[in-house]
């Protein structure tokens, strides 16, 4: 019998976490969080299909924010998700992919005077606003 070929679910993402993917480097709030990410990162690279959402999304479910399903620093986080969403162009609900997203925060934000103005209040800003960058 042949194998149906069965689409795979887009896996949900918000706005800013598709910057946050492009410094990972295996740090974060607890091993079970890195794995998380590690693992939903190499789907992503592998051609996972990515929703883009609004709020908590898959990478939300193993941080230690997360409390009832609401991110602890909802607030900040949202601010990040529309600033990143609008300068990068993301249309919340679309379905897209790893690679679009990388060149879309590429192009949009990483030669922009306004990169070193993004998440100044997240404590993993070092990482991707190293003095190299």
């Amino acid at each position: 019998m042949a194998k149906e070929n069965i689409p795979l679910s887009p896996i949900p993402l918000r706005a800013h976490h598709a910057l946050c993917l492009q410094f990972f480097e295996g740090r974060g709030y607890s091993q079970s969080f890195v794995d998380h990410l590690s693992q939903t990162l190499e789907s992503f690279r592998s051609g996972h299909p990515i929703l883009l959402v609004e709020g908590c999304d898959h990478i939300c479910q193993c941080c230690p924010c997360l409390k009832e399903g609401r991110c602890a620093t909802e607030e900040k986080v949202t601010r990040y998700d529309r600033q990143i969403a609008q300068l990068c162009g993301f249309e919340i609900g679309s379905i897209t992919n790893f690679e679009a997203i990388t060149q879309s925060v590429s192009s949009h934000l990483f030669d922009s005077p306004l990169f070193s103005t993004l998440c100044p209040d997240c404590e993993w800003r070092s990482i991707c606003h190293k003095e190299s960058r």
